[in-house]
């Protein structure tokens, strides 16, 4: 009787190989039909035999780099491994998904193996010898050259005009080959239409090229993932989704909503499922976020921010105010640290750091500068922080300074603007070293802060307490007084800078976290996030007249999921 595939072979008997040509789609067919945990174990063997095989006859220990007899030991391991953790292996090849893709859809029938489902769409549907080596007039992307950046898509007028999304999907589907592909062309991707020049409309404002955005986007939703930041594709495919034709006014009223709209329910969801697929840490996806926000309220980031898999900190260069505390001239500390051997990874406690401005230097970017003696020489040092940061340091802050803050930002929600506080403000501080920025003629690495505290907490263990009474904090507002004040704001068209003025005038740290955990899903729709408060003020009221701010923002904030599905 003959031997089943995948069984061991009889003892004594002459051992053969599922696929004497070390081919991995041979093996996998003949594993069509068997129960996933008779694939591992005849994987495993298939494995084992085949090097038995190559040791009995060469007399070698194992086989030369770069064979296929290693090769097809490797794409084994890589299918053991893939059915064991139910997830796709960091290393796999295009052409190792693109044969076992038969395989795991036929398992997937009858077991749910780990992630494979979510993942299967993604893996090309390849000839796998197409997949492992370009044939003539076919191009394989993960064949191009390692420094091709940007990689273009060119969309020709013909295709556009007769709706046939086939050759743009033939390239982009190639991103999703693997895990490492994706990877490769994170934010490298820019499409470019061909055969417009003499139109004089835009190109989101031509009805075909809109119909032709649409049906693509519907076959491949990745645009955030690969798409780069530094160019106006984007940006031509976003506006191919709102209404042309707009007034300013209407734009401003109409705009935030639908990008809301397309970002939470079908743009962020695909790029997350891509991230994963990627192998992208919670992070990489939220650091990826804000680079698509900060694209989508100020255009194309600046050719000098770098891109690929994300670092941990980046912003786009910018030049010190003129009049900064750093003096000019003076050598920059991030650099010294880095000089010094100083990890990125450690933590750098400044316990009694004075603010004198806060610099704006975009949407949810902000700065501040100081000079310092390390080692008898003075330098400069520069401070990065983001919005929660910002929360923290006016939760600190007294009314003076809270006050002048939010006034200024009203005036000045957006663009490089400066704050200039009435009073110097001192807080402690623990802050990383961020990326090297260079431009305009200067060189420095910023520190990015992590977390702000009281300096009061640092020194109230070896100093004795003061006699002086202590500043009284302002107590927030009523719930009732919110959702008055957000019946104004609605009726105003606020947006968030105002919004968090208005709810916030103390600047209560709990409050302002909560505002800011509204805020979120619902940056581009300030009435969508109003809505979300008003109906925390309300369930809140109806419990207790007395409850006040806090009480209602955790309401909202609890409660705000259906608002954003």
């Amino acid at each position: 009787m003959k031997d089943r595939p995948g069984d061991p072979p009889p003892r004594g008997s002459q051992v053969s190989l599922i696929s004497p040509d070390y081919n991995l789609e041979e093996f996998c067919l003949q594993m069509i039909g068997k129960d996933y945990r008779a694939v591992i174990d005849a994987a495993g063997a298939e494995a084992s035999y085949d090097l038995g095989i190559h040791r009995h006859t060469t007399k070698e220990d194992d086989f030369p780099e770069a064979s296929l007899g290693r090769e097809y030991r490797e794409n084994l391991r890589r299918l053991v491994s893939l059915l064991v953790n139910g997830s796709i292996p960091p290393d796999a090849t295009p052409y190792f998904l693109s044969a076992v893709k038969p395989l795991i859809s036929q398992l997937l029938e009858k077991w749910e193996i780990g992630s494979l489902r979510r993942f299967l769409p993604l893996i090309n549907d390849l000839l796998p010898i197409d997949a492992e080596k370009a044939t003539m007039g076919t191009l394989n992307i993960w064949d191009l050259p390692g420094d091709v950046d940007p990689f273009g898509v060119i969309v020709s007028r013909d295709e556009v005009e007769t709706l046939d999304t086939g050759p743009s999907l033939s390239i982009l589907r190639q991103l999703t080959a693997s895990p490492a592909t994706a990877r490769r062309f994170f934010e490298r991707v820019d499409i470019a239409f061909h055969g417009y020049d003499d139109t004089t409309q835009e190109l989101f404002e031509t009805v075909e090229v809109r119909d032709f955005i649409y049906k693509l986007d519907e076959q491949f939703p990745f645009w955030l993932f690969f798409l780069s930041k530094h160019y106006l594709a984007l940006q031509c495919l976003l506006l191919c989704f709102l209404p042309p034709f707009l007034t300013e006014e209407g734009r401003s009223e109409i705009f935030p909503e639908r990008i809301e709209r397309l970002l939470t329910k079908h743009w962020f969801p695909a790029m997350n499922h891509i991230c994963e697929y990627a192998g992208f840490s919670e992070e990489d996806i939220e650091r990826l976020s804000d680079r698509v926000l900060a694209y989508i309220a100020s255009g194309p980031l600046q050719e000098s921010e770098p891109h690929g898999v994300p670092h941990k900190t980046c912003r786009p260069v910018t030049a010190r105010f003129e009049g900064d505390s750093a003096t000019p001239f003076a050598p920059d500390y991030g650099l010294f640290l880095l000089s010094e051997g100083c990890s990125r990874d450690v933590g750098l406690i400044f316990c009694d750091f004075p603010f004198h401005y806060i610099g704006v230097l975009g949407l949810g970017r902000f700065t501040t500068t100081r000079n310092l003696v390390r080692g008898g020489v003075e330098h400069a040092v520069s401070l990065d922080f983001g919005t929660e940061v910002l929360a923290e340091i006016l939760a600190l802050s007294p009314e003076s300074v809270v006050n002048c803050v939010m006034t200024v930002m009203k005036a000045e929600p957006a663009g490089l603007s400066r704050v200039e506080l009435p009073e110097p403000l001192s807080v402690g501080l623990e802050a990383y070293l961020g990326e090297l920025q260079i431009g305009d003629g200067e060189k420095f690495v910023p520190l990015v802060i992590k977390r702000i505290f009281s300096v009061s907490r640092l020194t109230a263990s070896t100093h004795p307490r003061s006699s002086a009474p202590a500043r009284k904090v302002p107590s927030r507002l009523s719930a009732t007084e919110v959702l008055s004040r957000v019946q104004v704001l609605r009726d105003g068209n606020a947006q968030w800078d105002e919004i968090l003025s208005e709810l916030n005038p103390t600047g209560d740290r709990d409050v302002q976290q909560l505002l800011m955990a509204i805020r979120g899903p619902h940056m581009f729709g300030p009435h969508l996030g109003l809505g979300v408060i008003e109906d925390g003020c309300k369930r809140v009221l109806a419990l207790s007249a007395n409850a006040d701010a806090l009480d209602a923002l955790r309401e909202a904030a609890r409660r705000q999921e259906p608002f954003v599905e």
